[in-house]
């Protein structure tokens, strides 16, 4: 299946096709152009080889920040003090991806709390030993599911896949230092560091890495009087996508799978939405939206 990090290509394409400096006069067919045209691009491009797509979407108030309130904070400040309509734009893309849900048979994932990355992860974790899996995502993070043979990633961004020779070591390294565009700092730092003002991490440098990473393989990384023992378990919980709550990987799972039987018995009304919203264009390309396949 190919698992398509679906809120991260609305706004890749949005601005690739509009600009940022131009979307004060964007409008809801804007972005159903832009949206559609990406998700039949990657559709018709992988389809054959990895079956049927699975949009997955970000939802709100993500559990991390209940584990880390400091979670994209400073990214939420930084939309909020630019000069972007993010309200406007995610109101369209909340649109789009109920229009999607009920006019196509693309499967649609989108549950309270989570984000793609917990959709992502969970699907991969239960169903890769059950066929091939594609994650179209440019997000360094997911680099840690190559653990599971059958996952691969492609990069929108770089058009081109993304191999990780060495996921476990990915994954420790990315813990240690950190992840500064969610806001999570290296283990070394303070976790209010991006958001406190003239408040710097501290420096890695390779000895410090070095010293840490033989903490962690020796497991006195968890040591309670170790002096980033609290730090290290910090990021691990905010970035190892197998540590999602157990709960939540349930709800994922029974989601899915009442998507796939609800989405196979779907009356597919692509054509008529394309023409109530005069997608002419996309009209032409009508075969790239694919056909009902059984995963």
């Amino acid at each position: 299946m190919i698992l398509l990090d679906t809120n991260q290509i609305m706004i890749s394409n949005v601005f690739a096709m509009f600009g940022k400096n131009n979307l004060e006069n964007l409008t809801i067919n804007d972005v159903r152009h832009a949206v559609l045209k990406g998700i039949m691009y990657f559709n018709h491009r992988f389809s054959k080889d990895y079956g049927r797509m699975v949009l997955c979407f970000d939802s709100t108030n993500y559990w991390r920040t209940k584990e880390f309130k400091h979670y994209k904070a400073a990214r939420k400040k930084k939309q909020k003090s630019g000069d972007i309509d993010w309200g406007k734009i995610y109101g369209f893309f909340s649109v789009v991806k109920e229009e999607i849900s009920e006019n196509t048979s693309f499967l649609t994932m989108q549950i309270p709390t989570l984000e793609a990355d917990d959709i992502i992860s969970t699907i991969c974790e239960g169903y890769h030993d059950r066929e091939k899996i594609l994650i179209v995502s440019s997000d360094k993070d997911f680099q840690q599911l190559q653990k599971y043979g059958n996952v691969k990633q492609y990069s929108p961004a770089h058009r081109d896949f993304i191999v990780c020779e060495d996921p476990e070591h990915f994954l420790i390294e990315h813990i240690i230092r950190g992840d500064s565009s969610d806001g999570i700092p290296n283990v070394m730092s303070d976790g209010d560091t991006f958001v406190t003002e003239d408040k710097k991490q501290k420096i890695m440098n390779a000895k410090r890495f070095n010293a840490i990473l033989d903490k962690v393989n020796d497991g006195s990384v968890y040591d309670s009087d170790y002096e980033y023992n609290e730090n290290y378990e910090r990021n691990e919980r905010l970035i190892d996508l197998s540590l999602i709550p157990a709960g939540s990987k349930t709800s994922v799972v029974n989601a899915f799978e009442m998507e796939k039987s609800i989405s196979n018995k779907r009356e597919d009304s692509t054509m008529d939405y394309l023409i109530s919203n005069n997608l002419k264009s996309l009209l032409e390309e009508l075969d790239k939206f694919g056909q009902k396949i059984e995963i």
